[in-house]
């Protein structure tokens, strides 16, 4: 869909690519959801953008810690950037299903508000 814009949900390496394209011009924003974003991963493609990021405190194979520094060196740039713990979970998304589901709605409804509101 040429021309529309889009917000870009990722898990993992994909949660790491979605940062990595948020500078492309339709890109509003991202939705990490245990993101894998090493020390000093850039977050300069964010400018502009929203990111709302949540991690599983219990992840043994991205760190939640890292993803959290992240979030907040990109608060400098994007136009918002969020992190959610979620306490007891581990990197794959098969407890707390509902949780996760409603975290990638919640934000995409957040990202998509702003957009609407910043055209009015």
């Amino acid at each position: 869909f040429p021309g529309r814009p889009v917000v870009v949900v990722g898990h993992s390496m994909g949660g790491r690519t979605a940062c990595r394209v948020a500078d492309d011009p339709s890109v509003l924003g991202v939705v990490g959801l245990a993101p894998w974003l090493p020390e000093r991963e850039p977050v300069d493609a964010l400018a502009g953008r929203a990111l709302h990021v949540i991690h599983g405190t219990r992840d043994r194979w991205t760190s939640a810690a890292l993803s959290r520094e992240f979030v907040e060196r990109a608060q400098s740039v994007a136009t918002e950037a969020t992190w959610t713990a979620l306490p007891g979970v581990g990197h794959f998304m098969f407890r707390r299903v509902k949780v996760w589901n409603r975290f990638v709605e919640d934000s995409v409804e957040r990202i998509w508000a702003q957009e609407t509101e910043g055209k009015q």
